[in-house]
C-alpha cells in the first residue's frame, strides 16, 4: 500500500467553487439542443472538472465527446472560445441536483493549452495566491453550509 499522499496528477490545477462563478456552456454533439450552462470546478492544461445539473446528463457516459463554449475565467486567462473534451468520469447520482464530470481536453490548440498553463501558474504564484488563498482553504475544508 502506498502511503504517499502527494498529488500524482500530470499538471497543476486551480480549484474553484460554484460561488466563484467560473462558467461555460457545453454542447453534446449527439444531442443537438441548446448549450447547457456549467460551472468549472478546476482546470489544468490537460482538462477540467465541470459541475452540471444532473437532469441534463441523460445518456452521457465515459468516453463521450462534448464541446465547451465560452469558458469564462478570471484575469489573465479570460475567455476560451471552443474546446472539445472527452468525458473521463462522472461522479454523482441522477437523484442529486448536480453531478461532477471530469473531462480531458481532446482537441485543444497549443495556444490555449499554453495560456491555461500560464494562468494556473499565475494563480498558484504569489500574486494569484493572495487572491485565492482564503477561498482555496474554504474549498478544501468547507463548512457544511458552504457546499454547493
Amino acid at each position: 500500500m502506498n502511503t504517499d499522499n502527494r498529488d500524482k496528477r500530470e499538471a497543476k490545477r486551480i480549484l474553484f467553487s460554484r460561488e466563484d462563478n467560473i462558467t461555460a456552456f457545453v454542447h453534446f454533439p449527439k444531442k443537438p439542443k441548446k448549450p447547457v450552462p456549467v460551472f468549472i470546478l478546476n482546470i489544468s492544461e490537460f482538462g477540467l472538472n465541470l459541475l452540471i445539473e444532473s437532469h441534463r446528463l441523460k445518456n452521457i457516459k465515459t468516453g463521450d465527446v462534448m464541446v465547451l463554449k465560452s469558458i469564462q475565467t478570471p484575469e489573465p486567462l479570460k475567455t476560451i472560445d471552443i474546446v472539445e473534451v472527452e468525458v473521463r468520469f462522472i461522479l454523482g447520482d441522477k437523484t442529486l441536483e448536480y453531478t461532477t464530470v471530469g473531462c480531458k481536453f481532446s482537441n485543444i490548440s497549443e495556444y490555449y493549452r499554453e495560456n491555461i498553463k500560464k494562468f494556473v501558474n499565475y494563480m498558484l504564484n504569489d500574486i494569484g495566491s493572495q487572491i485565492y488563498k482564503k477561498s482555496f482553504f474554504i474549498k478544501c475544508f468547507p463548512p457544511v453550509y458552504h457546499l454547493f
